[in-house]
């Protein structure tokens, strides 16, 4: 004999699986941003220490010191490859968290779809 919610355990059951993989999917999103946003902040910071060095880029130069503006410019440069490099890192974790939030609906779909269809078969069977 069955208790009188086997129906509601056996929906429950065959949507268990879907609704795992959404959490994991919620939290997959969570951690992608959080890289993005590391990411992010770290170009941020990279281009600001580029930007903090014109000035002095621009002293040396006025001054006389070719080698040192030089150097000085090449530092900047360096710098504002890391910044771009940090930020398409940025975009791409931005990217991946996008994705993810995407299956978060998918793995929910799938969730109600698998509970519906095992509502009708246990409905069938009676």
């Amino acid at each position: 004999d069955e208790p009188d919610n086997y129906r509601k355990i056996l929906t429950n059951r065959a949507s268990e699986p879907y609704l795992k993989a959404m959490a994991t999917a919620l939290q997959r999103v969570s951690e992608y941003k959080a890289y993005a946003k590391s990411f992010a902040d770290k170009a941020r910071a990279t281009q600001a220490r580029a930007e903090s060095f014109a000035p002095h880029a621009t002293s040396m130069e006025a001054q006389g010191d070719m080698m040192g503006a030089t150097t000085a410019r090449h530092e900047i440069q360096q710098l504002l490859q890391q910044s771009k490099a940090l930020q398409g890192d940025a975009e791409k974790y931005w990217k991946i968290a996008q994705d993810a939030q995407t299956s978060v609906k998918q793995w929910q779909d799938a969730s109600y779809a698998a509970a519906a269809y095992m509502t009708q078969e246990y409905d069938l069977g009676r």
